[in-house]
């Protein structure tokens, strides 16, 4: 079971702050109190890549398959920053391959 974040945004008269880490602590420890969750999985761009790792994400290379907002299918090729968190399995137990959202982005 993979745990999806998305939309994580802090203002930019917060930032530096820590209320980022804050979230994602609390993200992170509602995804090991929830049973079966193997991963956090979210995908970002790339100028907040640096967040994510002194978070505790690691990032992997997939490609990412999900349905836009007018309902066609998007296939993105591997590259574009997505991360996953480690909950109840090693990250070496990721799965290779596309990744499908089966669904839109989240």
């Amino acid at each position: 079971m993979i745990a999806g974040v998305g939309g994580v945004l802090v203002s930019l008269s917060t930032r530096g702050k820590g209320v980022g880490n804050h979230l994602m602590r609390h993200a992170a420890g509602s995804m090991e109190d929830a049973d079966g969750v193997e991963f956090g999985y979210l995908g970002c761009r790339e100028e907040v890549v640096p967040f994510y790792v002194s978070c505790g994400w690691r990032r992997i290379s997939a490609a990412e398959r999900f349905i836009s907002r007018d309902g066609s299918p998007v296939v993105e090729a591997a590259g574009h920053p997505l991360f996953i968190f480690p909950v109840t399995s090693g990250v070496d137990s990721w799965p290779h391959g596309t990744v499908n959202l089966r669904g839109r982005a989240w």
